[in-house]
């Protein structure tokens, strides 16, 4: 099934589980930005599921939404679960692991109407999740190689040059600050908040990769902006 910048519902039975099993069959995005919205019925469980990958064509990002989304499959819980491994970029960090790996195109979101709140990483079984905060992130400090989720008020860069995986903007300044370098393995970047990246340079990718990754940033919400003062180092490759 390949989404070409489409919306995809499935909406759950209130008598009996609902299943959209695609079998061997990929579930790819291209062209565009896709959204799949899963709303189960609040006495039932709801799953997409595929043997095969998450794929990728032509640059193409997707929103998977869902209620509860993440979650072990239940009454009220939206599942989505691939049997391979999604294109994950950067660091390879399991589940419970602060550089855990993730897929910087897809975004998540555990409601049916929201907008994304983290990218998307795979669990157990191939289920896919939102990155936990408890345990998937760097909070409002930077230690590499890791995922990062910043909060109010300003965070600082360490000096010199840092590989991270990816930067979530939760509201407030991340301060680069002039001769400082932060390598984003996966070159994933977003916001959920409005939030200002100043200062220093931005590179995706890692030096030793001579800068083989493509910027991918998204912005949660209406009213978010996210505005980047550093320099934005890359050259664009498909993921």
């Amino acid at each position: 099934m390949t989404l070409v910048g489409a919306n995809l519902n499935i909406i759950g039975n209130a008598t009996a589980a609902t299943t959209e099993a695609l079998g061997a069959n990929n579930l790819a995005t291209t062209s565009g930005q896709a959204v799949i919205t899963l709303t189960p019925d609040p006495a039932q469980s709801l799953t997409l599921s595929s043997t095969n990958a998450l794929a990728r064509n032509n640059n193409g990002t997707i929103l998977i939404r869902g209620t509860n989304l993440g979650a072990a499959a239940g009454a009220g819980v939206a599942t989505v679960t691939f049997g391979a491994t999604p294109q994950t970029v950067g660091q390879f960090g399991a589940a419970g692991s602060k550089n855990r790996a993730i897929i910087p195109w897809a975004v998540v979101d555990t409601s049916a109407t929201g907008d994304g709140s983290s990218f998307a990483a795979s669990g157990a079984g191939g289920l896919l999740q939102p990155l936990n905060q408890a345990t998937d992130y760097d909070v409002n400090t930077i230690t590499g190689p890791n995922n990062i989720l910043l909060a109010p008020g300003t965070t600082n860069a360490p000096a010199g040059r840092t590989l991270i995986n990816s930067i979530t903007m939760a509201g407030g300044t991340l301060n680069v600050g002039a001769g400082n370098t932060l390598d984003i393995d996966s070159g994933a970047v977003g916001a959920g908040a409005t939030g200002t990246i100043s200062g220093g340079r931005l590179n995706a990718g890692i030096a030793q990769n001579n800068y083989l990754r493509e910027f991918v940033v998204y912005t949660s919400g209406a009213g978010t902006n996210l505005t980047i003062n550093s320099v934005m180092d890359a050259s664009v490759n498909a993921a």
